[in-house]
């Protein structure tokens, strides 16, 4: 009697192994690598170009216009996180509602070309350089803040037990930008 106890508790065991081992190999096969991998691929571009620019804005502004204040700084920088907040809060709307990264994603890669093209206009006219880098700060903020949802993404993209992998791609991706964006200041 004891032993036949004992071998239907190790069956159910060995069944509830099976079932895991089934689940975790299912789990494996699952995720979308291909999706993270380009989502953090962009994203390192994304932090080199952020922290490229970001350190040489006011220098490049006062050498542009050498009577404006520090106060425009403020307000460089403010126009950004107020873009970034707003769009954060849109994208992240936008994501819960259609159950889809991509298109923020796609919105925040438009946005930042745009602004680009915005940042090489403020050469050109002198007078109108702090509106310009007003605005080109808004778009890069709005921009930034559409394409944080490659971390949405990734959750969405991995198995429970694969996310901190996507999640450490992720960071990693980021920690490279902010080291490499600098970096052709010492070139």
């Amino acid at each position: 009697m004891v032993f036949k106890n004992i071998l239907k508790s190790l069956s159910l065991k060995s069944k509830k192994l099976e079932s895991i081992n089934s689940k975790i190999i299912k789990e494996k096969s699952d995720t979308d690598w291909r999706s993270i991998y380009i989502a953090t691929f962009v994203a390192l571009i994304s932090s080199i170009q952020g922290f490229s620019i970001i350190p040489i804005l006011w220098p490049y502004i006062k050498f542009i216009n050498p009577e404006i204040s520090e106060i425009a700084n403020g307000a460089f920088q403010g126009a950004s996180a107020l873009g970034n907040a707003i769009a954060s809060i849109f994208s992240g709307y936008l994501v819960n509602k259609t159950s889809n990264t991509k298109p923020a994603l796609i919105i925040s890669r438009i946005l930042a070309i745009f602004s680009t093209f915005i940042y090489f206009g403020i050469e050109l006219n002198s007078k109108s350089a702090i509106y310009l880098m007003i605005a080109y700060q808004l778009l890069m903020g709005i921009s930034f803040g559409f394409g944080n949802v490659y971390r949405t993404h990734i959750a969405m993209a991995t198995k429970e037990s694969e996310r901190s992998k996507g999640y450490g791609l992720s960071n990693l991706s980021y920690s490279l930008g902010t080291i490499l964006g600098p970096c052709k200041f010492f070139i």
